[in-house]
């Protein structure tokens, strides 16, 4: 028995391209020789016996590329199904920074122009006048978060 071969996605491609490459099957043997539906492929003078050519006649290129469509499909159905979600997650978790931030400068710019009037109806923005601070206080709160939210 020949030692171990190791199958990597580079050797199923390279099977894969000469299946494909190959006469079509289905292959037959026939004593020493394997046949497809319009030639001999295989003519053997010796070497060989019969196990050998219904080994490889069983190996013609369609039932070597059902293999290959198999094993990948068994690789996608075991692939860490966590793949790609990193980077999804880490696109989504980018994605929501980007808005906090622009939210974050939208308001210190609505603040930094408005005031906070307490009314019997509740709290109101109204254009700040130049002596009020209130403002400006919360817009300058406001800018240091988002410029911490940047840093990050």
């Amino acid at each position: 028995m020949a030692d171990r071969i190791e199958v990597t996605a580079a050797l199923m491609t390279e099977i894969e391209a000469k299946a494909k490459a190959a006469t079509g099957g289905p292959w037959a043997a026939d004593g020493c020789y394997v046949d497809s539906p319009n030639s001999c492929l295989i003519y053997d003078e010796g070497g060989h016996d019969e196990d050998d050519a219904r080994h490889i006649a069983r190996m013609d290129p369609p039932t070597t590329l059902a293999l290959i469509a198999h094993i990948r499909a068994l690789e996608a159905e075991n692939a860490d199904p966590n793949t790609g979600e990193l980077e999804a997650l880490q696109r989504v978790a980018a994605a929501a920074a980007s808005a906090r931030l622009k939210a974050l400068k939208e308001a210190e710019a609505l603040i930094a122009q408005h005031s906070v009037q307490h009314t019997s109806t509740g709290p109101v923005l109204i254009k700040r006048f130049d002596g009020d601070r209130e403002g400006l206080v919360y817009a300058a709160a406001i800018r240091a978060l988002a410029e911490k939210e940047q840093l990050k």
